[in-house]
């Protein structure tokens, strides 16, 4: 009976405690921990606070989004700007690349197949000394192209004594036949190829406009003089305006280079003639 008693009486002693312990409630919302291994040279990340309701929680000034990062990136601050502006010492700027611009100017009007009428007149600048030499001349063009044309030009010349032969024949009682021994010009004739050298306009006013063309000529000439006619090798340059379709007006100098006959010589001799044209365009 004895040995019974003591059992049962062992028996609680052990089995007491582990009732209690089941009898215990664990406390509610209380997660399970679990230690977290330390690695070395890592950081511990801080605790979490507490938010109290009403406080302000403070900004995080290293939290900056990507997008905001990414864009404060691509923008140049104004210290980069003008470091990029800056040229070194003793060292001369890079060539800035420029477009090139090219702009065609068309012919107001055409003068591709069409023709030209014009009369002028002229005077013969480098003429003997005792003699005053002007002309009447007439002309036709035809007009290649834009740029080429070929003229036929005739000049009906007048001659008389200048002022310094008049007045040696007052003073000195000179004879006209003692001053007749000059190259005297009774008609010229010449066939030219021309060449626009370049074409432009001039504006008078917002609404006033005229063009002009340079041009050159080249061709053989005729002179018929009182003592004997003779060839010439002719030259011409001057410009031509344009007003409207059809009129023109053309200025230029011209120079006949001919052997001119005189009573007791001859002799090779230029004869400048500048003058001054009306014409008007018709055809094409």
């Amino acid at each position: 009976m004895n040995k019974i008693f003591n059992v049962l009486a062992v028996s609680w002693a052990f089995c007491a405690p582990l009732a209690v312990m089941a009898a215990t409630p664990a406390p509610e919302n209380v997660p399970a921990t679990q230690a977290t291994p330390v690695v070395p040279g890592s950081v511990i990340p801080a605790e979490p606070q507490p938010v109290v309701p009403g406080s302000v929680i403070p900004a995080d000034p290293q939290a900056v989004s990507p997008g905001a990062a990414a864009k404060a990136d691509a923008e140049p601050t104004l210290e980069s700007q003008l470091d990029s502006l800056s040229v070194p010492t003793n060292q001369a700027p890079p060539g800035v690349a420029a477009e090139r611009l090219y702009a065609v100017q068309t012919r107001y009007v055409t003068l591709r197949h069409r023709h030209e009428l014009a009369l002028g007149g002229g005077k013969n600048f480098n003429t003997d000394s005792f003699v005053s030499s002007q002309n009447l001349d007439a002309s036709y063009r035809f007009y290649l192209n834009d740029r080429w044309f070929l003229g036929l030009s005739g000049s009906y010349v007048f001659n008389d004594w200048s002022n310094g032969a008049d007045r040696l024949i007052k003073e000195n009682g000179t004879n006209n036949s003692t001053l007749a021994d000059v190259a005297f010009a009774r008609y010229r004739a010449d066939l030219l190829a021309g060449y626009h050298l370049f074409y432009g306009k001039f504006r008078l006013s917002m609404d006033q406009v005229f063009y002009f063309d340079q041009y050159i000529a080249l061709g053989p000439g005729y002179v018929d003089m009182l003592l004997g006619n003779q060839f010439a090798a002719v030259g011409e340059v001057g410009f031509v305006f344009w007003f409207g379709r059809s009129f023109s007006v053309r200025v230029g100098l011209k120079d006949y280079f001919v052997r001119e006959m005189r009573t007791k010589s001859n002799g090779w001799a230029h004869n400048l003639i500048g003058g001054a044209q009306f014409g008007y365009v018709f055809g094409g």
